[in-house]
């Protein structure tokens, strides 16, 4: 790579980091992601992959996660969904001579698969790559931009959950024994994987500038040093908004309810956040970006815990006004008859007084 310094600095800070659209695509800032890879054959009797999911991860994806383990943990786990397939209804396209299926029934496909892959069992969030391998009837299967042209990358990304990509198997030949195997491209996959993790995290890349000139390094997945100070960066800055804004809305909360009683546990935790928010603040102006990512995570972790302790939820989802809610109608009916004795008393006492006074 040969560029000016000056234009190197331009190219990687011309734009903001918290673009609108990369922050509406990108995933929340958490400490740590579970990651699925899922094959999803919708033919089993008919087509039989041959595809090691584990060799794949450990070439293309594990490096990547073992760089960003100082600014967020990953687990990569895989699995195989048998007689599960895309809700669509792609039509025959004419000038291409594939199936074509357009971009607006592309939604329509999560919402149909999404409880079978098992994202509710994790507590952490989860990022899912789906590979589907079409129907037989549906081969091949590609899809189409707005403008009616086929996407070279045959995959979309859908924003704060994935991606999904669409690998195309050869046809069996006439006569052949059933299921017919078929070997996956794994180098196509885990680079689209390695794509659309880029541009969820969001990892930055080098744009192109007037009188910059970049050449391809070498065919890698790993990460440049730039890339992951620059990952770390938009993540402290993430993590310290979400930190004041939860601090800011606890005190509001302890503020606005009289009666809240705060638990020692709560109290450390609060002081505990506050600390590691402050060394975080000292660790990014040095410039200490490692030491302002694990800072800021436990920051971030200790603010989530105080603010959704179960002692704070009880009482925030039991104020005052739902109290009286609650406890007028239970003792309104008994206060009645009691207020009416009262009455009833006071009444035979100015009776006795006035009788009294004039013997």
């Amino acid at each position: 790579m040969v560029m000016d310094p000056l234009a190197s600095r331009y190219a990687l800070t011309s734009r903001p980091i918290h673009h609108k659209k990369e922050a509406m695509r990108q995933v929340p800032t958490e400490p740590g992601y579970d990651v699925t890879l899922t094959l999803m054959v919708p033919e089993p009797h008919r087509t039989k992959i041959d595809w090691d999911a584990r060799d794949a991860v450990k070439d293309y994806l594990s490096p990547v996660v073992k760089q960003l383990e100082s600014v967020s943990k990953m687990t990569v786990r895989s699995q195989v969904l048998y007689m599960t397939g895309l809700s669509v209804s792609p039509q025959w396209s004419k000038a291409h001579q594939h199936y074509a299926l357009p971009e607006n029934q592309l939604p329509l496909t999560i919402n149909a698969i999404e409880a079978k892959l098992g994202s509710f069992v994790w507590t952490r969030p989860s990022l899912h790559f789906v590979v589907y391998i079409p129907r037989e009837k549906q081969l091949p299967l590609h899809i189409h931009a707005a403008d009616g042209s086929p996407l070279p990358s045959n995959s979309f990304l859908v924003p704060r959950w994935g991606g999904v990509m669409i690998h195309n198997v050869p046809l069996p030949p006439p006569n052949a024994t059933l299921p017919h195997p078929v070997t996956l491209d794994s180098h196509w996959i885990m680079s689209t994987v390695l794509t659309h993790l880029h541009r969820l995290l969001p990892i930055p890349s080098l744009r192109e500038v007037e009188g910059v000139e970049t050449i391809a390094e070498e065919d890698s997945p790993l990460l440049t040093s730039w890339q992951v100070d620059g990952l770390a960066r938009a993540r402290v800055s993430a993590y310290l908004s979400n930190i004041r804004i939860t601090l800011q809305s606890l005190c509001e909360l302890v503020g606005e309810i009289s009666n809240m009683v705060i638990s020692d546990e709560v109290g450390g935790w609060v002081w505990g956040a506050v600390e590691e928010w402050g060394e975080c603040g000292r660790a990014t102006r040095e410039g200490r970006l490692r030491d302002a990512t694990l800072y800021c995570t436990r920051s971030f972790t200790q603010a989530d815990a105080a603010f959704f302790h179960p002692s704070m939820l009880a009482l925030l989802y039991f104020p005052d006004n739902q109290k009286y809610a609650i406890y007028v109608p239970l003792f309104l009916p008994v206060s009645i008859p009691v207020l009416l004795s009262l009455k009833m008393v006071f009444g035979l006492c100015r009776k006795s007084r006035t009788k009294e006074k004039k013997e």
